[in-house]
């Protein structure tokens, strides 16, 4: 048996010892896993417009329809701005003058997006034409808020996308 004045357990010095340790690796670790994350909502932001674009693709081609994807919301219009991290929406343009009016069936809708720089050119929409080719052509860049790390959604006029890490041009993505 041990005697009761012996005490186990650790001394105030292995502790702070202990918590130093830590520290130090989550202090080392931390902006890593940080860009991880961002790298990871920037992948899964690219892949929603991929995803709306094929999709307004496929329905123009299918119903042999005109089809717009533009930055907004149902409720608000295609807004006229390059940032679409607002949101986005398509919609067939029946009567083929590029804005939203009542009577137009909405195809889909994505929210807002925090956090991301989301940019297109101008004019702010895509018009897909019923053989599935598109006006205009581009590229989106979509970049973290700090403008760091950035992706690129490649659109071609035969209405084909692609997801890339570097603009067309074969450079790094510009997040301006």
């Amino acid at each position: 048996m041990r005697p009761l004045n012996a005490l186990s357990g650790f001394s105030t010095i292995e502790c702070l010892i202990t918590l130093a340790i830590i520290a130090t690796v989550m202090l080392t670790g931390f902006p890593k896993f940080t860009n991880v994350i961002i790298a990871k909502r920037t992948e899964v932001a690219s892949t929603r417009i991929f995803e709306s674009l094929y999709e307004a693709r496929g329905y123009a081609v299918n119903a042999s329809a005109v089809v717009i994807l533009c930055p907004g919301s149902p409720q608000t219009g295609c807004e006229s701005q390059i940032d679409w991290s607002i949101g986005w929406f398509s919609f067939v343009d029946i009567n083929r003058n590029s804005k939203f009016e009542s009577g137009e069936t909405v195809l889909s809708q994505q929210t807002p997006i925090k956090r991301l720089i989301i940019r297109w050119r101008t004019p702010f929409w895509v018009r897909f034409k019923p053989f599935g080719d598109l006006w205009p052509n581009g590229h989106f860049a979509i970049c973290d808020e700090n403008r760091e790390y950035g992706i690129a959604v490649v659109v071609h006029r035969t209405g084909r996308a692609r997801i890339s890490s570097d603009s067309p041009d074969g450079e790094k993505v510009r997040c301006e």
